[in-house]
C-alpha cells in the first residue's frame, strides 16, 4: 500500500479542510463511487485524530492515513490522489 498525493491536492486539503495540528486526513472505503480499487467500494475521506494502529504518510506537514481495519481495501495498491477541476480524484 502506498499513498501518493500531488501538490495541488495537498494544497486543497490544507485550504479546504484546514485540519488542526492533532488531526489527519483519513481515507476509507465506502459502498459505491466512481473510482473503485475493489469492486463495489469507492474511496472517501474525513478529518480525524490519527490512531496508533494505522498506515500513514506525512507530506508537507499534513498526515494522511488508512485505519488498520480498512487496509484490506488498499493493500497491494498505490492510491494516487490528485486535484482535477477543483475536485479530489483517485487513480492507481
Amino acid at each position: 500500500m502506498k499513498i501518493n498525493i500531488d501538490e495541488q491536492a495537498q494544497q486543497w486539503f490544507h485550504e479546504e479542510l484546514n485540519p488542526a495540528d492533532n488531526m489527519a486526513i483519513k481515507f476509507y472505503p465506502r459502498y459505491g463511487g466512481d473510482f473503485q480499487l475493489k469492486q463495489g467500494f469507492g474511496i472517501a475521506f474525513t478529518v480525524e485524530p490519527l490512531p496508533r494502529d494505522s498506515y500513514n504518510e506525512t507530506v508537507n506537514g499534513l498526515t494522511y492515513f488508512v485505519d488498520a481495519t480498512d487496509t484490506w481495501y488498499f493493500e497491494d495498491d498505490t492510491l494516487n490522489v490528485t486535484l482535477n477541476n477543483d475536485e479530489i480524484s483517485y487513480s492507481n
